[in-house]
């Protein structure tokens, strides 16, 4: 009776175990909160999918995707030529993006420092360290501190591609993990510089208008000027997987990027993707 017993424990431990399914995502900073509260959401449609996502940032997340530890890579800029060679050689494929939202990245400075807006060429000039006081850009008379994010970061590297025309940052830049620290930073810095998400603005901080280096005029960081490509800062974000996504993952994706879902991305200071502007 106990062999039984035994026996129908395990059929019905295995049976469970069959029937759960684990996603794993990592990557992109910008992503993580969006890409946790959906895999909640996702998980009171299908409880018995469990979805893992961490962070680490673009760079590291493809690193695991290379080497199989997850299924999916939220990233928030183009892999490089280097590592779609890599990923040729050892899975025989270029992978899969899937665009799933369009984020606008923010330059921050304190609520006390007049300056509202500034050049793509006043900001690399900050960030290279060539403009080391406010008062030589029409501010106070202070010493600028600038900001900014990790170099694995997406993040770090739009802004370095967008606004810095080849300029090396300032080796004396703060670096902070994420965009919230970013945004914590600032919000405590008068004389301070940074940038992140748009959506992590705090209630002691402004973000400037940029005037791009081709641009006549400046442009303010809204969702508006997203959609009609006029804002400097933005960018896709992506998912990315090695293979075409077939079976759970497939339908994971295909819901998060349906017309009803990408309502929700707007709360993380995102845009949906559905609507045409990609």
């Amino acid at each position: 009776m106990k062999t039984t017993c035994f026996i129908v424990c395990l059929i019905i431990f295995f049976c469970t175990a069959n029937a759960q399914q684990t996603i794993r995502i990592a990557g992109s900073e910008t992503m993580r909160e969006m890409l946790e509260d959906m895999s909640k959401e996702y998980k009171k449609i299908k409880p018995d999918i469990n979805i893992i996502v961490s962070g680490g940032h673009t760079e590291k997340g493809l690193e695991k995707i290379l080497e199989g530890q997850i299924d999916l890579c939220a990233i928030s800029k183009a892999p490089s030529g280097s590592f779609i060679a890599q990923l040729k050689a050892k899975h025989n494929t270029i992978g899969v993006k899937i665009a799933v939202a369009m984020e606008c990245i923010a330059v921050f400075v304190h609520n006390q420092n007049p300056i509202s807006q500034l050049s793509s060429e006043q900001i690399a000039d900050i960030y290279s360290g060539e403009v080391k006081n406010w008062k030589e850009l029409g501010g106070k008379d202070e010493p600028i501190l600038i900001a900014r994010l990790p170099d694995e970061s997406g993040t770090c590297q739009l802004f370095k591609n967008r606004i810095m025309a080849g300029a090396e940052y300032d080796e004396k830049a703060i670096i902070k993990n994420n965009s919230a620290q970013i945004a914590d930073w600032i919000n405590k810095t008068p004389n301070g510089i940074a940038f992140g998400k748009l959506v992590d603005k705090k209630s002691n901080t402004k973000a400037l208008s940029i005037k791009d280096y081709n641009q006549t005029s400046y442009v303010e960081p809204t969702l508006n000027n997203l959609k009609n490509n006029s804002y400097p800062l933005s960018r896709q974000l992506f998912l990315f997987s090695i293979q075409e996504p077939k079976g759970e993952i497939k339908d994971f994706i295909e819901w998060l990027t349906n017309k009803e879902t990408q309502k929700l991305v707007t709360k993380y200071g995102f845009y949906p993707v559905i609507e045409g502007i990609f």
